[in-house]
């Protein structure tokens, strides 16, 4: 009955072989943003956006401040006034010879260096801010992606 012997095998699958690490090359790097974003200073003027009891909006007084970088999707704002995490903006700028009404969100805060400090509140002179473009018609975001485009082939053939 047991006559013959049967010798039962797993097959295993050949292990992989642990990742090499290499550095990446520019090309390697992945652009997470939705639009190109290019580093400028531009003037602009932003209001912080507040409703009133009735539900109306109503834009605080305009205070200066400079965009340290653009794209067709938001901005990093350089300015002496403080802002929080979420706080919604009014920004109007001027942009080869078109004036700009755009609505954005404050969506990170930054110390002057660049580095993020995760929503608190950076008291020093200049206050660095990412924002978020919340609205903004498609005809200004194309003209603000053709200005950006041209400004940087002008970068290009210098």
């Amino acid at each position: 009955m047991f006559s013959q012997i049967t010798k039962f095998t797993r097959n295993r699958k050949p292990r992989p072989r642990p990742a090499e690490p290499r550095l990446l090359s520019e090309s390697d790097c992945i652009q997470r943003r939705a639009h190109f974003r290019m580093d400028c200073e531009i003037p602009v003027k932003v209001a912080l956006l507040r409703y009133t009891e009735t539900g109306q909006p109503a834009a605080e007084q305009q205070r200066d401040g400079i965009a340290i970088n653009l794209s067709g999707g938001g901005m990093k704002l350089a300015t002496a006034h403080r802002l929080q995490i979420n706080d919604r903006l009014t920004i109007s700028m001027n942009l080869d010879g078109g004036h700009f009404f755009i609505v954005g969100e404050v969506r990170a805060i930054y110390n002057a260096s660049g580095t993020n400090l995760q929503g608190i509140m950076y008291s020093h002179a200049t206050n660095h801010y990412g924002i978020m473009f919340s609205r903004i018609s498609q005809t200004d975001q194309d003209k603000i992606i053709k200005y950006l485009l041209n400004a940087q082939k002008c970068r290009s053939q210098k």
